[in-house]
């Protein structure tokens, strides 16, 4: 007589049973995932900064980010070009309500700087910068750790910025920020405030600066 081996079909049944309850588990899960991750908004993440010494990754810069303005920044010692982002959910906005024309000095909301420094002038302990010597070419700036904001008359947020070229790194200090229209046309031309170094890292060692800041205007 045959005997069946009821044992083994009813093992493979429950086996099937469970396995097709995880895969229903697993979508359960991804489509709850799915739901609570989807804002509705798509933003653009900034490229890590991968620079060593001072330079941090800017915290908070997950908006999506888009060119406010080119501002200049003028002091007796350099120049600085200025690239100012800003969220382009509020730019656009800015655009859409001014039917088109660009107003950016109207802006409000979270700004990230970045650009170019000149330094003509040598900045050494002979003139201000005491432990913090910056020699003449251009150096890099960056954000430093968190983002700015922009208020109502164009006033900035107290900003920490970083200045990096020609083997030194300085960690400047933004207050008392303002933007300006120097031609009336509602585009930011300038950014007028005191920007004072406050660490240094020169040929690999780092100085604390002892510096009454440099005013810029335009």
């Amino acid at each position: 007589m045959e005997t069946k081996n009821y044992s083994t079909k009813s093992n493979w049944k429950a086996k099937t049973v469970q396995f097709a309850g995880l895969i229903a588990i697993s979508f359960a899960v991804l489509i709850s995932c799915q739901k609570k991750s989807d804002s509705g908004t798509v933003y653009a993440t900034p490229a890590p900064i991968t620079n060593p010494g001072l330079i941090g990754n800017c915290a908070g810069c997950t908006f999506a980010q888009a060119q406010l303005a080119q501002p200049i920044s003028r002091s007796n010692y350099f120049t600085i070009q200025w690239n100012m982002l800003g969220d382009q959910t509020v730019i656009q906005q800015l655009q859409y309500t001014y039917g088109g024309y660009s107003s950016a000095k109207n802006y409000v909301g979270q700004i990230v700087l970045n650009g170019t420094m000149n330094v003509t002038t040598p900045i050494t302990s002979y003139g201000y910068s005491y432990g913090c010597q910056i020699p003449v070419g251009q150096y890099q700036i960056t954000n430093y750790n968190q983002v700015g904001q922009m208020t109502s008359g164009g006033f900035l947020s107290t900003m920490q910025l970083v200045a990096t070229g020609n083997g030194v790194q300085v960690l400047f200090t933004l207050t008392g920020g303002q933007i300006g229209d120097l031609n009336g046309s509602g585009q930011i031309t300038h950014i007028n405030g005191m920007l004072t170094p406050t660490t240094a890292v020169i040929n690999g060692q780092q100085v604390s600066c002892n510096d009454p800041g440099f005013y810029v205007t335009y």
